[in-house]
């Protein structure tokens, strides 16, 4: 999980997205910059709740992002919702898999009470469509999806008009079944805010165009550099297109894959693989996974639920792969909306049918158990899903593991 970071951090962690500094008029700098320090926060505009913050740098080179107040007085809750923008075209671009963010989020108190320590929020909905992924813990490690907005997250909260920020009371627990790999935890929704978007794409357009005017950079010339590689996969040489940053690929590669290279005869790092094969997972979904690699055909079959070694292949390989079974989102919410009703109030994993449940903190919806069990749990989800997450029968016997992740669901068995 990358860290939180200010827009002036986002910007040098991607150098590869910059263009040279072109000849470009001073940007108009407002009164309220005269009162600050060099480090020190100003107010550049405000577009009806949000408002636009820059930090004034003494080189004139000052970064900017834009936030709301959300509160819920009843609760004790007052909560400074930022968004900071990256510096790099807003478009989708043509790769098979674009690893670099467009923006980051942080949900925060105004205060450091202790009272708020046991809480976490996350963005649940876009215009009452639910939105994927939970956002880090206020105290201790409690990040999971974000902060990092994909460009499907992103453009989801430049178009909606109204968003929900929901506030959990989190219980951090180990689970102790066949995930027993990071923290999971029991979410409990205190309060859901409503937060209308009126005025924010305003406020991010001008918050990013604004920096990029004091950097001097031409926001139709960022074009992240695309990369090409190959892994052998099930026999075949499969391709890959790529967003690479040297700072990003610094962060997500080891010092030993880095030295003697990622297993197998390709040239893909192990993280570039790893979401080539889990498209529509997050970088915290994926941590649950790591690479199936056949040493004796030295091809990767696939992925499996465990733990990476340094060249992010199954510290202890099993015999459960697992199959995106369907791309159907659906699906996919309604299994996480059945575990996330399931799980309630209850400490740990709940039993249901014989079916472990599991609300796992990056917004993966878990579900474990006999392939009957599974199939009499999602039976009671509904027949469409049933059948979409059934079609390949590859639930009908033995034990089976079914998650639900973004847009899609995956089938270990």
């Amino acid at each position: 999980m990358l860290p939180i970071r200010s827009l002036l951090a986002g910007f040098l962690m991607f150098p590869s997205m910059a263009c040279p500094q072109m000849a470009m008029a001073a940007p108009d700098f407002p009164l309220a910059r005269n009162a600050v320090g060099p480090d020190e926060t100003h107010l550049l505009d405000t577009f009806g709740e949000w408002k636009v913050h820059c930090v004034r740098a003494a080189d004139n080179q000052d970064s900017c992002k834009t936030s709301t107040t959300i509160s819920s007085l009843e609760n004790g809750l007052e909560l400074n919702l930022t968004v900071t923008p990256v510096l790099r075209q807003s478009t989708k671009v043509n790769a098979d898999v674009d690893l670099l963010a467009f923006a980051s989020i942080v949900i925060s108190p105004y205060s450091k009470s202790n009272h708020y320590n046991k809480f976490t929020a996350a963005i649940t909905k876009t215009d009452a469509t639910p939105f994927d992924g939970y956002w880090c813990g206020w105290k201790g490690e409690g990040c999971s999806r974000g902060p990092d907005l994909d460009f499907a997250g992103n453009a989801a909260l430049l178009s909606a008009k109204n968003i929900t920020v929901s506030v959990y009371d989190v219980a951090p627990q180990i689970a102790a079944d066949v995930l027993a790999i990071s923290s999971h935890f029991v979410l409990n929704p205190i309060v859901d805010i409503d937060v209308p978007m009126s005025g924010f794409s305003q406020a991010y357009e001008r918050a990013k165009e604004f920096t990029a005017d004091t950097h001097g950079i031409d926001l139709l010339g960022l074009n992240p550099e695309i990369r090409e590689c190959g892994f052998d996969f099930k026999g075949n040489q499969k391709a890959v297109t790529y967003t690479y940053d040297e700072d990003f690929e610094a962060k997500n590669i080891t010092f030993r894959e880095a030295l003697r290279g990622a297993r197998g005869s390709g040239d893909c790092p192990s993280y570039v693989m790893l979401a080539s094969l889990t498209p529509d997972m997050t970088a915290a979904q994926r941590s649950m996974f790591c690479l199936d690699y056949d040493k004796d055909q030295k091809t990767y079959a696939g992925i499996q639920l465990g733990v990476s070694d340094a060249y992010g292949v199954c510290k202890a390989p099993s015999k459960s792969f697992c199959e995106r079974v369907n791309s159907s989102k659906q699906a996919s919410l309604a299994i996480a909306g059945f575990v996330g009703s399931s799980v309630g109030g209850a400490v740990g994993a709940t039993t249901v049918t014989g079916t472990t449940v599991v609300a796992h903190s990056s917004g993966a919806a878990i579900l474990t158990g006999s392939g009957g069990y599974i199939a009499g749990t999602l039976g009671t989800i509904g027949t469409s899903v049933l059948g979409i997450v059934t079609a390949p029968a590859t639930i009908a016997a033995g034990a089976v593991t079914v998650v639900a992740v973004g847009g899609a669901v995956y089938v270990c068995s």
